[in-house]
């Protein structure tokens, strides 16, 4: 059988967060078995997936981005309920993180480069002479505060304070996307 499994709502831990309700209800209308898990038990070791998964189940993974630690740990509460992933976890961290995955579909994004957590990215960006830089780490941009985006290099400390401060933690190193404005010319209209 396969489930697919999403995060619970925070203060209801029997209901889907409301961020994916509408999804579960898209698979569930779809004839596909449903289920969730309190994302925020995956270190407390109490960590539950209701309802019970059926021995044998193939469980697809719905939801927020785990960290390479979070993710072995569903994977290991799935198997111990005689189920697996559909996503192994080393098929997971070979997409989670930009380094394993950026090489294979570079010709089809935008340029980037990663610099470590102890470059002086101030420095470094100047050196490149982009219009525009998108910041992220390994994993995600800071989609809140001051956003992701800069277009000048004296700017990136302010969003590495609020990476650090909205995320808690900075995965891996920094990567800067090559943002370009693009101008397109009106098309003529014929009425």
């Amino acid at each position: 059988m396969k489930i697919f499994l999403f995060p619970s709502d925070y203060f209801n831990r029997k209901k889907v967060d409301p961020v994916y309700e509408e999804q579960f209800a898209c698979i569930q209308s779809a004839g596909f078995a449903t289920a969730v898990t309190s994302l925020e038990s995956l270190g407390s070791g109490s960590l539950k997936i209701l309802p019970i998964l059926e021995s044998g189940s193939k469980v697809v993974y719905r939801g927020w981005m785990l960290s390479p630690l979070d993710y072995e740990r569903l994977v290991n509460l799935v198997e111990s309920a005689s189920s697996s992933m559909l996503t192994s976890k080393t098929e997971y961290l070979a997409t989670h993180y930009l380094p394993n995955w950026y090489p294979l579909i570079a010709d089809l994004t935008p340029e980037t480069k990663v610099y470590s957590l102890n470059d002086n990215l101030e420095s470094e960006l100047t050196k490149l002479g982009w219009e525009r830089f998108f910041i992220k780490d390994y994993v995600k941009s800071l989609k809140t505060s001051v956003g992701s985006i800069i277009r000048e290099p004296s700017e990136i400390e302010t969003v590495l304070v609020q990476m650090q401060k909205f995320k808690g933690i900075i995965e891996g190193a920094y990567a800067f996307d090559r943002l370009k404005i693009l101008c397109l010319k009106p098309r003529s209209v014929i009425l």
